[in-house]
């Protein structure tokens, strides 16, 4: 699952990198493929990044074995944590990366309504009505850096522990936070992290399929309306009638599809968690405690589910990343339109709606792992979980 979040990771930020191979003839009245523009089998080299990435992602899954907690509260065994510790350090580097390329860009959530709300103000500037910003401009922003935050300190926990030989996690839980039992501390956080990132990439996976489906079918319905569009509007106005129906479209389709990923996972979750809770904590008590061995199954199980998601995230990712560039575009030109059609009310009251998303993308950016109510039960049932398997695996 943590390989699976990373190379979602992978086709989610290089797709937004990709040169838009699509135009829009106005005489002609449909989209265009730029001969001149590359495909993406025009670079093999990010496939070879993708399977490079996964063969070394899937070493450390042998010695971490899907049970993220129990090396964590080991000290002995200094392989199998500087193991686990690159394992986390590379998820975390992985988003931390992918943040500033978005950022740089202009291709995350917040900067994008960042930008409608930068365009709503040069429209409202002719009147005298005074604007008010949106809270979740804030609100999201600020989250960001903390998200930021986090993903630096795991980063640098792999230089830390190699050079210095310092956990940071246990130093903070230690000295800043006063903690006794840090190794009960690193080990319920552990698995907390674990949980949490499979929770993610579940979501992910989910969110990723119908997010492609979605937009798929909503291209095509625009296709069809391009055939039918009314003779006595403008071009331009029609054009633009265009891009704010399938932008906003697409936004409410997502963020219905959202919820639903949230609450089809956090069942799902439920159930493979109960499974964890049984199959772990007994491998942990009978096979460890009085065999003092690990079963050879547990290292073939996990790095085959990993490898199996991975596989299916790689052959997601050129349709993801060919119908991602169909959508900035579309949005590109919703906006650039837009700007130019300022003296509309009925335009203008269109831009103003849009920025009702900003509260929906602080409020995203505010629940950094996405929990809705539906998942803050089977988080709890996580921590429970780890709970008891951390008291049984206390030496005595």
């Amino acid at each position: 699952m943590w390989i699976s979040k990373s190379l979602n990771r992978y086709g989610k930020y290089f797709g937004r990198l990709w040169r838009c191979s699509y135009h829009w003839n106005l005489d002609k009245e449909k989209f265009e493929y730029l001969k001149n523009s590359k495909s993406f089998k025009s670079y093999p080299i990010l496939y070879c990044i993708l399977f490079g990435t996964l063969f070394l992602l899937a070493l450390p899954s042998f010695f971490i074995i899907g049970n993220f907690k129990r090396f964590l509260w080991e000290d002995k065994d200094e392989l199998v944590n500087f193991a686990a510790l690159l394992f986390m350090a590379f998820y975390f580097g992985m988003g931390l990366i992918g943040d500033f390329i978005c950022i740089h860009y202009g291709n995350d959530p917040i900067t994008g309504l960042n930008k409608a709300e930068e365009l709503l103000e040069i429209i409202q500037s002719s009147k005298v009505q005074k604007f008010v910003p949106n809270p979740g401009k804030l609100l999201g922003n600020a989250l960001y850096a903390i998200v930021i935050t986090t993903e630096m300190l795991a980063l640098f926990s792999v230089p830390a522990y190699t050079i210095f030989r310092i956990n940071p996690l246990r130093t903070i839980l230690k000295f800043y936070f006063g903690f006794e039992y840090t190794n009960f501390a690193i080990s319920l956080l552990g698995f907390v992290l674990e949980q949490l990132a499979m929770m993610q990439a579940c979501r992910l996976c989910m969110f990723t399929v119908l997010a492609c489906g979605v937009t798929g079918y909503y291209y095509n319905q625009i296709l069809a309306y391009i055939k039918q569009l009314s003779v006595g509007h403008s071009k331009r106005q029609s054009l633009f009638d265009l891009k704010f129906s399938h932008t906003s479209t697409i936004y409410s389709c997502l963020r219905i599809m959202l919820q639903l990923c949230e609450d089809t996972s956090a069942i799902g979750m439920f159930t493979m968690m109960w499974a964890d809770a049984v199959v772990i904590v007994a491998c942990n008590f009978v096979t460890i405690k009085l065999r003092k061995l690990i079963p050879i199954y547990i290292y073939i199980i996990f790095p085959t589910l990993s490898i199996g998601s991975s596989l299916n995230c790689v052959l997601m990712f050129p349709l993801g990343a060919k119908l991602y560039e169909i959508s900035v575009y579309l949005k590109g030109e919703w906006e650039r339109q837009g700007s130019q059609l300022t003296k509309n009310k009925y335009i203008r009251r269109k831009i103003k709606s849009i920025g009702l998303l900003k509260i929906e993308a602080g409020v995203a950016k505010f629940r950094l792992y996405f929990l809705s109510n539906s998942a803050i039960f089977t988080y709890w049932m996580a921590v429970l979980d780890n709970t008891v398997n951390a008291l049984l695996s206390i030496q005595v």
